[in-house]
């Protein structure tokens, strides 16, 4: 019996010691501090090298120069007080028939433009058109001739018939010029430079007021010719034919018909 409690206190102080032991273990363990593992990293630079005291001797020893300028900030230049007029003659347009105006410009231009028309017996009237520019060009500027001129002049007949009007007009035209081409240069004494262009025509015109078949005639033709023999002439002659009106059916179909004929011939 005493062996029995003997051995049972023997395992009671056994098992009592290990159980003691364990918690002390458990308390050493909870009280340790714990402290995360961390690993040195190696910097590297990578920042620019500062060059000290720049810039190097060599460009310190020639210093830039500045120089100033003071510029006013308004100009002293100051226009004319001569106000300019334009001499060149101003047309209204308002005049039609019977006018005549004339004006005078710098460069020795002169203008002139006249209209005179008149009606006769038998409502014939009659007239004539009249239109000349001509200037002399910059004389003290450039050594070659720059004048220059142009005109129209022109009759006209118009009669108003009991089956149609007729129109009949007669035209001369000139041009006449020099080539002065590019300013720096200077055309020798040799070269022709003028050109003169005249031109002749004549025209007449026809129109029907009823319209039947035929309509209206023109007749045109041109004479033209240069200063260097150069020569064209022209002629032609238009008719338009015309039926209006027709009634083809009791149901109000009505039909028009229009022609027209043309013959052209050039001569160079």
């Amino acid at each position: 019996m005493n062996k029995k409690i003997q051995i049972l206190s023997i395992l009671f102080l056994g098992i009592s010691s290990v159980a003691f032991s364990q918690i002390k273990e458990e308390k050493l363990i909870l009280n340790k501090k714990r402290e995360p593992e961390v690993k040195k990293i190696e910097k590297k630079k990578t920042s620019v090298v500062i060059e000290k005291n720049y810039p190097p001797e060599e460009k310190s020893a020639n210093p830039v120069k500045y120089t100033i300028t003071d510029v006013p900030a308004v100009s002293d230049f100051k226009t004319s007080t001569i106000q300019g007029e334009d001499v060149t003659p101003k047309f209204d347009g308002t005049a039609q028939n019977n006018y005549f105006q004339f004006g005078m410009g710098n460069y020795g231009k002169i203008l002139a433009d006249a209209n005179i028309s008149t009606t006769l017996e038998n409502k014939l009237e009659v007239g004539a058109d009249v239109h000349i520019l001509s200037t002399n060009g910059l004389k003290k500027v450039y050594p070659w001739d720059s004048k220059q001129s142009s005109a129209t002049l022109g009759a006209f007949l118009n009669s108003y018939g009991e089956k149609g009007k007729i129109n009949v007009n007669a035209e001369y035209g000139l041009n006449n010029y020099n080539y002065y081409g590019i300013y720096a240069v200077n055309p020798s004494a040799d070269v022709d430079l003028q050109q003169k262009v005249n031109q002749f025509k004549v025209n007449g015109y026809y129109d029907f007021y009823s319209n039947e078949i035929l309509n209206d005639v023109r007749v045109k033709s041109s004479f033209l010719s240069d200063h260097f023999d150069a020569k064209e002439n022209q002629a032609s002659i238009l008719a338009n034919l015309s039926k209006h009106a027709v009634k083809l059916s009791d149901n109000g179909i009505v039909m028009n018909a229009d022609l027209g004929l043309g013959l052209e011939t050039v001569k160079n």
